[in-house]
């Protein structure tokens, strides 16, 4: 009785969640507090819109999008929502746990640091630590659990929490005893992170995402009317404005974290006296938190309509079916060369910049250099002549030992350009393997990891680790395309059962090593879920064609990995995956 008693206390709507996957969303936002010293954010209501839209593009159902506002986000109601979403639910899918209010921060003498927090309603704090033990059932076992703070833990300014141009308003209550604080002070001090709290606790590398609105000694700013920057940022990456950087397919978190800097700057641009605040993700970078994008709508040209029986195409339908091959190849490898001549750009591009911070470096320190020895010359003047005027009143000495020269001034080490970003199909497969479910490994064993080409065969034994699809893909040496080689038109039977070992190809088929020479990268998965493979070309594969396969164009890349990772539900899209290279020679 006591239970139900308890529950029906809380102000904040629970949701009726059904057994199964995790796929949860916890939504806090502080805009009030019941301590009227602490100044109100008045963009703390948009942040919690936008959450809501990041949680419902992450496929969250509405039905388990929980949100606690102002005074409903005590310490205590906070605790317990928590608990109820680490025992709601079994393995897999994704969890987001959203904060917008104050954060604070302050020396503890146990840390060695300063230890960072979450100020609650009631003007409690949730620190990082007891942040990390209240998600530890969620972070073992979920795919991902991805927290995200739009707060700050330095106050950064001496005016604390005062309003600053344009309304913009630190994120930040100094909740020390002490003014004098250091940790309120935007130094650089040891601090316990909320990824290094998850993962003494056991969570997996992989597998917690933590993105915050700025660094441990910095401000991150509440916009009135539109809310906290960072999430502004971050909802409108997530929702389409991040741009594809290596090239994959898909956006990933870190891409998702360099768009997010760049609306943080945008915003801040009017305002001469405010230095953009950096919104920083850690942990398991690489993430594709949405489904990918479907890709830009084409007018699909009908296949040319097969009699029922035996006549064979007409001589006019081979030709226009010739026509369309040709037409599309073309345009193909026109969309091909133009990428190819755009990375060429931006390559050139970040190779300039790099080389001219290198000259800027290399003139600074020559500009250092010349500045210390015309410092050691004045000094050596100045002593050489302190020595004369020595000599010549006590006229002991004909000449005096010149005094130390002034140590010399250290020159900084410069630091090497960072290198110019991949851009590369490889990349897409990459992608594709990092979302995999870490708890799960596939076995692949190669009987031949080089293959001549005229020659060899390739055959590789594959062992699921649990039921499920086994799908083969593979970037050809020459990057130009992609090839699903199972299942396939010869061969399309690919369920197989947990500890099952398939040996690929199968009796009916065989892949002979045809080059050019070079490195193949081979993907394979085993997915919980069949995938629908239609997308990728106009013609389902068949005996006389029998491989799927995909350009390895920009819009070839994002079919695939649309294709691949599935839609909706992302516990019941769980696969787990293994990539794989061959080398094909001469």
């Amino acid at each position: 009785m006591w239970r139900s008693l308890l529950w029906a206390c809380l102000l904040w709507h629970s949701p009726v969640w059904a057994k199964g996957a995790y796929e949860h969303a916890l939504l806090i936002g502080v805009s009030q507090y019941a301590d009227p010293a602490i100044t109100e954010l008045t963009g703390v209501p948009h942040d919690i819109e936008s959450a809501r839209q990041i949680a419902t593009a992450m496929g969250i159902p509405s039905a388990n999008i929980s949100v606690l506002r102002d005074a409903q986000a005590t310490k205590t109601n906070i605790v317990a929502a928590l608990q109820r979403i680490g025992a709601a639910g079994s393995d897999g899918g994704r969890v987001l746990l959203y904060f917008s209010g104050h954060g604070t921060r302050w020396a503890d003498p146990a840390a060695k640091g300063c230890v960072e927090g979450l100020l609650t309603y009631d003007r409690e704090v949730i620190v990082n630590r007891e942040w990390a033990e209240l998600t530890r059932t969620v972070s073992q076992r979920a795919d991902q659990l991805i927290v995200m703070f739009d707060a700050c833990h330095s106050q950064g300014v001496t005016a604390g929490t005062r309003s600053l141009g344009g309304g913009m308003r630190p994120k930040f209550f100094m909740k020390a005893q002490e003014a004098g604080d250091l940790c309120s002070q935007p130094v650089n001090l040891r601090t316990r992170s909320l990824v290094q709290a998850s993962h003494a606790l056991g969570a997996l590398n992989e597998n917690v995402v933590h993105i915050t609105s700025s660094r441990s000694n910095e401000v991150s700013f509440d916009e009135p009317g539109k809310g906290g920057l960072a999430t502004q940022g971050v909802r409108d990456c997530l929702l389409g404005q991040a741009k594809d950087l290596d090239g994959s397919g898909a956006i990933s978190l870190a891409e998702v974290e360099h768009c997010a800097q760049q609306v943080v700057r945008d915003k801040l641009k009017p305002h001469a006296d405010l230095i953009p605040h950096h919104v920083s993700v850690a942990g398991f970078r690489n993430l594709v938190p949405v489904p990918v994008s479907p890709p830009p709508a084409t007018v699909a040209q009908a296949p040319p309509n097969r009699p029922a029986a035996n006549p064979g195409p007409s001589a006019e339908q081979v030709r226009a079916e010739k026509e369309r091959l040709t037409r599309e190849r073309r345009e193909r490898e026109a969309r091909e060369a133009a990428e190819r001549a755009e990375a060429q750009r931006q390559r050139q591009a970040l190779e300039q910049a790099a080389l001219q911070a290198q000259a800027d470096e290399r003139q600074r320190q020559r500009e250092a250099e010349r500045l210390r020895v015309e410092r050691e010359l004045a000094a050596a003047a100045e002593a050489e002549a302190a020595a004369l005027q020595a000599a010549m009143a006590a006229q002991a000495l004909a000449s005096a030992t010149p005094a130390a020269a002034a140590p010399a001034t250290p020159v900084a080490t410069p630091t090497p350009a960072a290198p110019p970003p991949e851009v590369s199909a490889r990349a897409t497969l990459r992608d594709l393997e990092q979302q995999r479910d870490r708890r799960q490994k596939v076995g692949v064993q190669l009987d031949q990891a080089r293959l001549r080409i005229g020659q060899d065969f390739l055959n590789l034994h594959i062992t699921a680790p649990h039921d499920g699809h086994v799908y083969l893909v593979m970037m050809g040496s020459d990057e130009r395309s992609f090839y699903v080689l199972f299942p396939n038109g010869l061969d399309n039977n690919n369920r197989v059962r947990a500890g099952q070992t398939l040996r690929l190809p199968g009796p009916t088929w065989q892949l002979q090593a045809a080059g050019p020479a070079g490195t193949n990268e081979l993907l394979v998965m085993v997915t919980r879920q069949p995938r629908a493979l239609g997308g990728l070309q106009s013609d389902a594969a068949s005996a006389g064609s029998p491989f799927v396969t995909a350009a390895a164009d920009a819009e070839g890349r994002q079919r695939l990995q649309r294709a691949l990772l599935g839609q909706g539900s992302a516990a019941a899209n769980r696969f787990s995956a293994q990539r794989i290279t061959v080398e094909e020679v001469q």
